[in-house]
């Protein structure tokens, strides 16, 4: 149950914003699948990893390259 709530918690501090804390919490859960072989969790938790990581990425605004050729 404390790993769920670590996902939880998780989604909870992405969708506030909170990057750092969710990605701790999402590494906790990554940890302890890890340590328990199971794999299919395991990569529910790296695709929610990639959502924080890809959540700090700027969008590129394409727009100017229009304008510069």
């Amino acid at each position: 149950n404390m790993v769920e709530e670590a996902e939880i918690s998780g989604d909870l501090y992405l969708r506030a914003g909170i990057v750092e804390s969710s990605r701790y919490a999402w590494s906790l859960a990554n940890q302890f699948y890890s340590e328990t072989f199971n794999y299919a969790r395991l990569a529910h938790v790296y695709r929610r990893l990639a959502l924080v990581v890809t959540s700090q990425v700027p969008i590129i605004d394409a727009s100017n390259q229009e304008q510069a050729r």
